[in-house]
């Protein structure tokens, strides 16, 4: 099954949907007749005079898919501009390689529990760090997000920024890569470069003059993500777990959540955490043939 298929499953086109982030690459576009409201940082025309400075002539080609925007998000709370927009709430919430880049995602599945209906379904697509340039990063923990949320983090920590701009690594030329052939990552980021650009961060939170750095500040594989959102779950943080998780051939996973409520004993839930934990640790050990 296709990616688009993946991230559709259960979506039909009488559903009122909320996507957040298609840029160029929409899941269910307003153009094929799905009921979207689109989400993103800027207007269409921003997004499109970004897309014509890319040097990518691929990226160039999709400037057509780039639809038209009806909630310019800035990290304001986003069950408020989603419900002034749809009162009514929606049925499905969509997010392609977009999670990641969130600083607090407790906070962020909190405003989804109030826009989403009662039965309503979230499907991400989310970057697997075994398979793109944050292959050395440091795997998110549920205490890292715990910080976030205690932080109340509408930026990312300057020491997030640090490491995504000094850790990225690539295959050849490639921030993203299939999985077979297999070819050790190399480190691409500039370690003096990063600590320059990680001091002026620093210097702009202190002065109050701190603007959003866009960056990974979570790095997941499938049994990382699962680990982390039953814990939140399990912690009343969140009220969504995973209802299924797929891989693809891609460098990424596609999950759909649910509300779900973890009303389990310390026992089961201890045993499946060490489930997790032993899924986890065995995607980490196995990908790559030192």
């Amino acid at each position: 099954m296709d990616r688009i298929s993946q991230l559709r499953r259960g979506l039909t086109k009488d559903m009122a949907v909320l996507e957040i982030g298609p840029y160029f690459n929409p899941i269910a576009p307003k153009a094929a007749g799905w009921r979207t409201t689109v989400v993103d940082r800027a207007d269409k025309a921003q997004l499109l005079a970004e897309i014509s400075n890319t040097t990518d002539d691929d990226i160039r080609t999709l400037s057509a898919n780039i639809e038209d925007v009806d909630i310019i998000w800035n990290g304001e709370p986003l069950d408020e501009l989603c419900l002034r927009k749809n009162p009514a709430g929606f049925d499905f919430v969509i997010a392609s390689h977009a999670l990641e880049h969130i600083p607090d995602l407790i906070r962020f599945f909190t405003s989804l529990s109030r826009v989403i209906k009662p039965e309503g379904r979230l499907s991400f697509a989310v970057p697997d760090l075994r398979y793109c340039f944050d292959f050395y990063k440091p795997p998110t923990s549920t205490a890292k997000v715990l910080a976030a949320y205690r932080n109340r983090c509408a930026h990312h920590f300057p020491e997030t920024v640090f490491e995504a701009k000094s850790c990225s690594a690539h295959v050849g030329q490639r921030g993203a890569w299939l999985r077979e052939p297999f070819a050790i990552p190399q480190i691409s980021g500039d370690l003096l470069a990063a600590y320059d650009d990680y001091l002026a961060y620093v210097k702009a939170e202190q002065n109050g003059m701190l603007s959003y750095v866009d960056a990974h500040c979570w790095h997941f594989t499938p049994g990382i993500f699962k680990t982390v959102m039953f814990e939140l779950n399990c912690l009343s943080l969140i009220e969504f777990d995973v209802e299924w998780l797929e891989e693809n051939p891609g460098s990424e996973f596609i999950v759909q959540m649910t509300r779900v409520t973890n009303a389990v004993g310390a026992g089961e839930i201890r045993e499946r955490r060490n489930h997790l934990y032993r899924q986890a640790m065995g995607e980490l050990t196995n990908r790559n043939p030192y």
